[in-house]
């Protein structure tokens, strides 16, 4: 365990001796717990420590203490936690709603997920994730989802918030099965689900804990006719939902919640459209810082071999392809580690080592030996393509260094020379992928990286020297990408000229 000053500082209001025995046992050696009696003790302690403290955990039965809001006031990123035995959910609803309170946990409470959550807002994770969306959301109407299998009170809340205006389209679910067709086809759409929770099938908490892992940026609302505490808090606490609505509904009050949660979600838009920005920009520093100390590695290099402009022309072929974009890990890691250095030194040696047998190779004299070789292996299964492989690297002609540039990038997307067609042109063949097949790429030299990843690098090697050698020869290669893959053509003579 660390030394104490490293611990994350946890503020403890707590009434009882009970509760608080209970808690230092649970938390003790994990925190450096501030233990306050009373508001006064705590006050003393957040002017001490003030942004230090990562998290408050009141432990009273009172909901309306006064010292999460000194709190947020000092250290609006803290983390307020409230403990409680017995409490409403019409009371815990105002409590989370206020944005005073970030978590509600009833006893006994789990230490584990307490912990857990504390860590977290120490190490100052955010956890509203990126939207993924790239439509302008400024004059744009967005639509609300209403799941409900009682239909005649969705059809008659959607008639009434119509009548009173409602700032988004409304679009009506008879159950999660329903939903769930809507929201694949509405996502770019959807601003927010106001979903029932009792209902046949897939209840309404199941389908919001779905609709987040795959579509985060939608705001999550749960509504029930019944007390029910404890899915209301679990789903809040891990998540799931932005707010409880208890039923039964009334239409100016749901108007209410869309127009604050249109706000909302609007809100969190633009954050993440400016974080995403600001992210774009700070990796492209990087990414030019990056690509200059490539060219001082091998652009004489690979000039030597290909003649100028070889590196732009790889350059220009990975812009094509859209790779995973940067996060903030893969930003810390450039700027934190010694990735960037690896990266850079890791694939420039590979390329020299790559090239430096290649200068011996024989310029071909016909192109007949190659493209028989091609109609083989595009026929042949995997180890009958390796044994052809094994003997055309002993060739003094450079063209047979193709199919070994393109058998490692087929291999490297689970793919084989049986997934690429040769088709005759008349004076001259095309090599290509099959229709529906596209060689995978997630990461190349060019992308956000978190690791120095050994595939990644013998496929970005072999990419850049199947360019050099096509542009040797005078052939004519041609990369077509797009998110995450490219098809990848190369235009063969059917006899020498």
């Amino acid at each position: 365990m660390n030394d104490r000053e490293e611990l994350p500082k946890v503020l403890y209001r707590f009434d009882y001796a009970e509760d608080r025995e209970i808690f230092v046992e649970a938390f003790q050696g994990y925190f450096e717990l501030l233990i306050c009696k009373t508001d006064e003790d705590a006050k003393l302690m957040l002017e001490k420590y003030g942004a230090h403290i990562s998290a408050l955990v009141i432990d009273q039965e009172v909901i309306d203490s006064s010292l999460s809001s000194l709190c947020k006031s000092v250290h609006p990123k803290i983390l307020s936690i409230q403990l409680h035995r017995d409490i409403a959910l019409d009371a815990i609803v105002s409590l989370l709603d206020s944005g005073l309170t970030d978590k509600c946990f009833a006893k006994p409470y789990d230490a584990n997920i307490i912990r857990s959550e504390i860590f977290t807002a120490a190490l100052g994770v955010d956890d509203n994730r990126l939207i993924p969306l790239t439509v302008d959301g400024a004059d744009k109407t967005f639509s609300v989802l209403i799941v409900d299998d009682e239909k005649i009170a969705t059809k008659f809340l959607s008639k009434q918030l119509q009548h009173l205006g409602c700032p988004c389209h409304i679009l009506v679910a008879a159950n999660a099965e329903e939903a769930l067709v809507i929201i694949e086809e509405q996502k770019s759409n959807l601003a927010m689900i106001i979903s029932d929770h009792r209902m046949p099938g897939i209840t309404g908490n199941q389908l919001l804990s779905e609709v987040q892992k795959y579509c985060p940026h939608i705001i999550r609302m749960l509504t029930s006719a019944y007390e029910e505490v404890d899915i209301a808090l679990n789903a809040v606490n891990e998540g799931r939902i932005y707010r409880y609505i208890k039923k039964p509904w009334n239409a100016e009050e749901i108007n209410s919640i869309i127009k604050l949660s249109l706000f909302e979600f609007k809100s969190r838009l633009k954050k993440a459209r400016e974080q995403e920005l600001n992210l774009q920009q700070q990796y492209q520093l990087i990414l030019d810082e990056r690509k200059l100390n490539i060219e001082k590695n091998l652009t004489e290099v690979v000039n030597k071999f290909g003649g100028e402009g070889g590196l732009e022309f790889f350059y220009a072929c990975l812009n094509q392809i859209s790779p995973l974009p940067p996060g903030k890990a893969s930003l810390r890691a450039s700027l934190e580690t010694d990735i960037e250095t690896r990266l850079v030194l890791d694939f420039s040696n590979k390329v020299k080592q790559r090239l430096l047998p290649l200068k011996d190779k024989l310029l071909p004299t016909s192109s007949e030996t190659v493209l028989a070789l091609i109609r083989k292996l595009c026929e042949s299964d995997i180890e009958a393509t390796q044994h052809m492989l094994s003997e055309a690297v002993c060739s003094m002609y450079l063209d047979v260094e193709i199919l070994v540039c393109l058998q490692q990038l087929l291999m490297s997307s689970g793919l084989d020379f049986r997934s690429m067609a040769l088709l005759d042109e008349g004076h001259e063949s095309v090599l290509k992928l099959k229709v529906g097949t596209d060689l995978s790429l997630y990461r190349h030299i060019l992308s956000a990286h978190t690791q120095v990843s050994e595939q990644m690098l013998q496929q970005q090697c072999e990419l850049l020297i199947l360019l050099l050698i096509c542009r040797k020869l005078d052939l004519d290669i041609a990369i077509e990408g797009s998110a995450q893959s490219f098809q990848l053509s190369i235009k063969l003579p059917n006899a020498c000229t």
